[in-house]
């Protein structure tokens, strides 16, 4: 009822991942209270209630990990009007960058490319390669290289069907070419122009 156009009443499409403050992460700095993924995923009701991920087209494959008895609340992969695939990845805010999730971005980007024979785009929070800081700094809030590590070989593995990324954590505007294999080419001043 909250995300509906008052005139209409025409629900308002929205595309989220969850970040680092949906889940606790700007009290996670010395909070024990925040250290594990299901502290995590308690704090995140707020986001689970006006955001509700369903997954209409992979069955996700949990994760070892105990927690994860629930992906949908996270992970989301859709096809939309039958000419656009969407998949919605966790950085590791409530379940963990590991190969359980990369288990599910493989089953949802093989069903684009497969059987619905779509273009896809691949939503998450943390940048693999941010615009703001350096790419190979890592904390317990921020891991892009983790990020890289987990879904950069997908990524490369299917850049048949995925045409589009986003990444949100850093708040900046970042648009670049396509990188493979982590081969990263700095630019300065003009990039030769």
């Amino acid at each position: 009822e909250v995300l509906r156009y008052p005139g209409d009443q025409c629900v308002v499409p929205l595309a989220v991942a969850m970040g680092n403050h949906d889940a606790g992460g700007y009290q996670w700095a010395g909070a024990s209270a925040y250290a594990t993924q299901s502290a995590r995923a308690a704090h995140s009701a707020f986001y689970s209630k006006y955001y509700p991920q369903s997954s209409v087209a992979v069955t996700p494959t949990p994760s070892e990990d105990a927690h994860a008895n629930d992906w949908t609340s996270t992970l989301n992969t859709r096809v939309i009007g039958g000419v656009l695939g969407w998949t919605t990845l966790d950085t590791g805010h409530v379940f963990a960058l590991d190969a359980g999730q990369a288990r599910y971005m493989r089953a949802s980007l093989t069903y684009m490319r497969d059987t619905a024979r779509v273009p896809a785009i691949v939503l998450y929070h943390v940048p693999s390669y941010p615009s703001v800081r350096q790419s190979d700094a890592s904390s317990k809030k921020v891991d892009s290289a983790a990020v890289r590590q987990v879904f950069g070989p997908l990524l490369d593995e299917f850049d048949d069907v995925v045409t589009l990324v986003f990444e949100n954590h850093d708040h900046a505007y970042k648009r670049t070419h396509r990188i493979r294999g982590e081969a990263v080419v700095p630019v300065t001043g003009a990039g030769g122009r």
